[in-house]
């Protein structure tokens, strides 16, 4: 806790805009280590430790913040026209593409209990992994789900109605969103209320590495949505790059946080997707051939946003220069 308040106070003295992200990361973190080890969340022992780490990220470089002195900034600011989606998506298509292929293939992924290599402790999926897993695996039979459900939920936890809660109005807000013109909003929010879930896992699946790919991306796709929503206001207030400064800051945290979770998960998926651990023999032949269809068109739509995002760095960089730097190429020699 102390080292993560340290590293806290380092973010916020470099670049301040970064402590809020990686404090509400760290905080998140926190309270999902909590739950998936008891199943419950111990709310004095979280805000204590919030209070380390604010506290402690302050007293570290106090001598920083004791001659701090803010410059330009007054607030934050409604944003007043939405990114268009395709010039967002020529930024975020790639790791989009992974993460929100990666959010299906977990969500849908059987659920199992989970054996405590150390204790022997068998821990049991949660209600909320089994609607979900159920929900994406059985979708053609959706109705009939919910009428199962409505029979056998007799009484069901506050935490699982607040679930399927946060999961209808999150989607319901982004096709809210959409509609209104806000479409890359909506592609921030429906895809968060299926990953923000997966943090809540305590069965088979909640390996530390599923659940460390699941906060990084929750924690990118609200910092992505909250870029569409406000802004933050400094000196290029009220002109036509007022949100330059927000979208810069925040989306370099966000490039590295998505980078890390795809990374992680890609090699995860790779081997099932592609059909690598695909157990064919166990699998009926037409099923098999729908799982090799999909792991081909998969991997070709990998390949393709590869390969047309790697063209940035022979075309991008002349271009920048071109802009920033006027006769950067050297003349011709005779």
């Amino acid at each position: 806790m102390l080292f993560l308040a340290f590293l806290l106070g380092t973010l916020s003295s470099v670049n301040l805009w970064e402590l809020p992200t990686y404090f509400a990361l760290g905080g998140l973190a926190f309270l999902v280590a909590q739950f998936r080890a008891s199943g419950r969340i111990r709310w004095l022992s979280t805000v204590s430790a919030l209070i380390v780490y604010a506290a402690g990220a302050y007293l570290f470089y106090l001598p920083f913040f004791a001659s701090y002195v803010n410059v330009g900034a007054s607030g934050v600011g409604l944003v007043r026209v939405p990114d268009k989606p395709g010039e967002w998506l020529l930024i975020w298509g790639f790791f989009g593409f992974i993460a929100l292929t990666w959010t299906v293939y977990a969500v849908a992924q059987p659920v199992q209990r989970r054996h405590s290599p150390v204790s022997g402790d068998v821990r049991m999926p949660t209600g909320l992994e089994r609607i979900l897993s159920l929900g994406f695996r059985q979708f053609d039979r959706l109705p009939r789900l919910v009428y199962l459900h409505r029979l056998l939920v007799r009484r069901a936890s506050l935490a699982y109605l607040g679930g399927i809660a946060f999961l209808l109005l999150t989607i319901g807000g982004g096709i809210a969103a959409m509609a209104m013109g806000h479409i890359v909003l909506g592609l921030c929010l429906i895809p968060l209320a299926f990953v923000a879930l997966l943090l809540w896992q305590r069965g088979a699946n909640a390996d530390p590495g599923a659940l460390f790919i699941a906060l990084l991306i929750t924690v990118a796709l609200s910092v992505l949505a909250g870029t569409q929503v406000v802004y933050l206001r400094d000196f290029l207030q009220g002109g036509d790059w007022y949100r330059m400064n927000t979208l810069f800051k925040f989306f370099s945290q966000v490039w590295v946080l998505l980078g890390l979770a795809t990374a992680i998960a890609l090699p995860r998926m790779w081997r099932n997707v592609t059909g690598a651990n695909d157990p064919a023999a166990r699998t009926p032949r037409a099923r098999s051939h729908v799982r090799r269809l999909w792991g081909i068109s998969w991997a070709s739509a990998f390949w393709l946003l590869l390969v047309a995002s790697l063209t940035f760095t022979v075309l991008g960089t002349p271009a920048r220069l071109s802009q920033r730097i006027v006769r950067w190429r050297p003349s011709s020699v005779r």
